[in-house]
């Protein structure tokens, strides 16, 4: 479990660091953190149903920003 944990641990900070740099410039790392923590709390509590409706909200994003990110560089 200590393995486990660290990894998690250090995957959130990182992912963490990478929201406030890019997207919440003044926002605490600290509360980007929490809100990270609940999201997966919940999402680990309500079981497959929920992990499932929420991987296909992100990959409905992914695609979207993927594509509107190809469509600019094509035409730079």
């Amino acid at each position: 479990y200590c393995k486990i944990i660290i990894g998690a641990s250090l995957q959130l900070r990182i992912f963490s660091e990478v929201i406030s740099y890019n997207l919440l410039l003044k926002t605490p790392l600290w509360v980007i953190s929490l809100f990270l923590i609940i999201a997966c709390y919940y999402c680990a509590k309500s079981g497959y149903e929920v992990r499932g409706r929420v991987a296909e909200i992100l990959l409905f994003f992914v695609v979207v920003t993927t594509v509107i990110i190809f469509a600019f560089s094509l035409n730079g």
